[in-house]
């Protein structure tokens, strides 16, 4: 099976476009694409759906990610119609329950529902786009999948704690997704060919995947564990419960001020809090538009 990629220069013909994952600046991404879609393809309006409830890890938001993403989405100019068409009731955490919410969207769609290989293009953040490309093309093998090539974000722009590498906790992300890419294969996700496994950076002088490998554990063994809390990832890299479990605690208590037992211990990061959340979401709308504007590309 074959899961395809494109980027602003090549978009396809969609029946739906879905942005997920939890980064609110993927908005930006999306609302590209749309206007992209929207000028290229005058006889097609594609449809528009967002997935995902809350962070599995403990973070606090202002509503779901789905909910947040509609409401964005508007602020920026969006059809508030074409918008809320297909937002539904969110429960999922991880992407095996984005599959089921995503189904459950094609289900209640009179145009999708009668189509038999939809085509879907499916806006996720650059760093979890292999991972969640791995998962949606095993699990929905009657749809036709398509992965925005989404832009890495400048250093610079890194304003939530979710992206920023320097003050957040993007290099707990990217550790973690690229540990996933590697788990559980024909069992929850499609394989990497040994010729894609060729291609990731060469971290150590080691051939991956063992030299991949070795570089995640040592930043595991530094801290970076937000995104690893599972036993099963702890075991792939050779670390013992026994000394991965303060860190992945410490790492949970310092960001999230709960403990992995949902125990209150501490505060947390103040640039997590819902309060700066709302400050930072109204600051990149306002940057996007403004970018938006001087391009000549707003919504119409």
């Amino acid at each position: 099976m074959t899961v395809h990629s494109f980027s602003l220069n090549n978009v396809p013909e969609l029946d739906l476009l879905v942005v997920f994952g939890g980064y609110p600046r993927l908005v930006k991404h999306l609302g590209e694409v749309w206007m992209k879609h929207d000028h290229l393809y005058l006889d097609t309006e594609v449809e528009i759906a967002m997935l995902g409830y809350k962070p599995n890890k403990g973070q606090d938001t202002p509503g779901s990610e789905a909910q947040i993403y509609a409401s964005l989405l508007e602020q920026l100019g969006f059809d508030s119609k074409r918008v809320r068409k297909n937002l539904i009731q969110t429960f999922a955490t991880d992407t095996v329950g984005n599959v089921a919410e995503l189904r459950q969207i094609i289900q209640n769609s009179p145009a999708l529902s009668q189509i038999d290989c939809p085509r879907i293009g499916m806006v996720t953040h650059a760093g979890y786009s292999l991972t969640a490309a791995q998962q949606f093309g095993l699990l929905m093998p009657e749809v036709e999948f398509y992965f925005y090539e989404t832009p890495l974000t400048l250093l610079c722009d890194r304003s939530f704690d979710v992206e920023s590498i320097v003050n957040g906790y993007a290099v707990d992300v990217i550790i973690g997704c690229a540990l996933r890419t590697m788990m559980n294969w024909d069992r929850e996700r499609l394989p990497l060919s040994d010729e894609k496994i060729a291609l990731f950076p060469k971290l150590t002088s080691e051939p991956n995947p063992a030299g991949l490998l070795k570089t995640i554990k040592k930043y595991f063994l530094k801290g970076y564990t937000f995104y690893m809390p599972y036993k099963e990832m702890w075991e792939m890299l050779g670390i013992p419960a026994a000394e991965a479990l303060p860190l992945v605690n410490q790492r949970k208590v310092e960001i999230t001020g709960f403990d992995i037992d949902g125990k209150k211990v501490g505060e947390g990061w103040k640039s997590s809090s819902v309060p700066e959340l709302y400050h930072q979401l109204g600051a990149m709308v306002e940057n996007i538009l403004d970018e938006w504007m001087k391009l000549g590309k707003l919504p119409v």
